[in-house]
């Protein structure tokens, strides 16, 4: 039992409640608010939606300055309780609005401190704490987001309905606070050196060695850096993956509650939006296992396609309700595409060598995606009255995006193989 029992373990799941409590409040469960704040500043769903790209849009811009804040591993619990106690003042700041402009002020704040409250500080947990099975660590602490967004869902819808949504911001604010402070400032630690310990795996060096030429194995051998790939043709093709990606992991998140609120009511949508999250829990940790059986390419085409299924069976479910539980389950497994996916589509076509700066570059599509996602089907909904053209956008860019990321990796796998020769 000693083998695996390990502090890093309780590293992960501190991990996955911050993830719990971070990520749903500003994807999944946003939208919750978009009927009440838009009825009372009498403004359009593409305004409100405003908000939420703006919170994306700060994290394209300020990735790079916590990447350089946390690398003070000295300050970092300090710098990752302000950062948690931040996100949750500026989450609060919401009800304080009185017009919109007021509600995008917040959205920025929110935004500058969302970008160092839960995916970076968070990988940089796991990768310095596991050095065996990182992978399903990862699955487990990315699991909490849905976890978090099943939970958050129903008491938010509760909350707005009979406290408002302005009493509900600085509720949900304050369980932020009180939750996740003394879980990062008592639980959490930057490495397994502060302990005296040594990362969960680096005893077992003969089998992680194997797993290490197996992996390699599976990604051709390949290793190519930034200066030489940032002028080739995969190189903008995969930012361009990645640019999709965003937008279709961003567009349910956004707009799926609006969508089947003004079908059959906010309390169905609650219901719909609690069980995507929680089935998330275990679509993430299934599409981690794919990852590891049969490849990083085939596994993360098999969840766009599922994310173009699940669009048009959320359209379907318009007519017949029944439609909308095949959406949650394909949802659910499609969903980690962006966050379980993303980091080993990045060592798959540019290996690992480069991985840490590769994944700071294709983050900026990614946020940039995510930012314009619920705008762009809100917008559509703003012009053509329904959600059902922006849907089948996104069926369409799930097919591309696959391409985007085989292309990318064939390419950037021949320049490897003829600059070898």
């Amino acid at each position: 039992m000693s083998k695996y029992f390990h502090y890093a373990w309780v590293i992960c799941i501190g991990c996955a409640f911050i993830c719990a409590l971070t990520s749903p409040i500003i994807n999944a469960t946003a939208t919750q608010y978009l009927i009440s704040v838009t009825e009372e500043f009498q403004v359009s769903r593409s305004a409100f939606t405003l908000s939420s790209t703006l919170v994306a849009l700060m994290g394209v811009f300020v990735s790079p300055l916590w990447g350089k804040i946390y690398s003070n591993r000295k300050r970092f619990k300090i710098i990752f309780t302000v950062t948690v106690l931040g996100f949750g003042l500026a989450y609060m700041s919401y009800s304080l609005a009185q017009n919109i402009f007021q509600f995008y002020i917040s959205a920025v704040i929110l935004g500058f401190f969302w970008s160092g409250a839960c995916f970076m500080p968070v990988s940089m947990l796991i990768t310095a704490w596991f050095k065996k099975m990182r992978g399903l660590a990862m699955s487990i602490t990315l699991a909490g987001i849905g976890f978090g967004g099943s939970i958050l869902a129903p008491i938010i819808s509760n909350f707005i309905t009979n406290y408002g949504w302005r009493t509900t911001y600085r509720y949900m604010g304050i369980i932020i606070i009180v939750i996740s402070c003394p879980v990062v400032f008592f639980i959490l630690r930057p490495t397994p050196d502060s302990m005296g310990k040594q990362p969960f795996g680096a005893d077992d060096t003969t089998e992680e060695k194997k797993k290490e030429k197996k992996a390699v194995a599976n990604e051709g051998n390949i290793e190519i850096s930034f200066e030489e790939s940032k002028g080739k043709a995969f190189f903008w093709l995969n930012m361009l993956g990645f640019f999709g990606m965003g937008l279709v992991c961003s567009a349910p998140m956004r707009q799926m509650n609006p969508y089947i609120t003004d079908i059959y009511g906010a309390e169905f949508a609650a219901y719909v939006i609690s069980f995507s999250s929680l089935g998330g829990v275990f679509g993430k940790i299934l599409l981690g296992w794919m990852h590891d059986k049969i490849g990083n390419q085939l596994s993360a085409a098999i969840a766009f396609l599922a994310f173009a299924f699940a669009f048009i069976f959320a359209i379907m479910g318009a007519n017949n309700s029944s439609m909308l539980y095949v959406y949650i389950a394909l949802y659910s497994f499609a969903a980690g595409v962006g966050t379980v996916s993303a980091p080993l589509l990045i060592s798959a076509t540019f290996g690992t060598k480069s991985f840490n700066i590769m994944r700071g570059i294709t983050q900026t599509p990614l946020q940039a995606g995510m930012s314009l996602g619920g705008l762009m089907v809100s917008g559509i909904f703003d012009i053509t009255g329904a959600y059902t053209l922006g849907w089948i956008a996104c069926a369409v860019i799930s097919v591309l995006s696959i391409f985007c990321f085989y292309g990318s990796h064939i390419m950037s796998r021949k320049l490897y193989t003829d600059r070898a020769k």
